[in-house]
């Protein structure tokens, strides 16, 4: 990964409050280096909203507990599937538990 890649990810860690504000500086910095393409990049790049950065929080977290969420999900779609395709609904029931 880049160095303003790595910068860019590392906008998405902050907190709400600081992220327009570290965005910002960034463009205004890659700007002076003349790296125009990147500053614009990232000057478009928008705040995420609360609901957004939270599950992003989790996701950089709590990277084993949001793996076991997934893999319950689409165990449970799988489930699903076969229960609605007429395989029962046993396999459904243990899902969800």
């Amino acid at each position: 990964m880049a160095a303003v890649d790595r910068e860019i990810d590392r906008l998405f860690e902050l907190s709400l409050d600081e992220f327009t504000a570290a965005r910002n500086e960034l463009a205004k910095r890659l700007a002076k280096e003349g790296e125009k393409e990147r500053s614009e990049e990232v000057k478009a790049l928008a705040k995420p909203s609360a609901p957004v950065w939270a599950i992003n929080q989790l996701a950089r977290r709590e990277k084993a507990q949001v793996r076991a969420l997934l893999d319950a999900g689409a165990k449970l779609r799988r489930a699903q599937e076969r229960a609605l395709g007429g395989g029962g609904s046993d396999a459904l029931r243990a899902a969800q538990g």
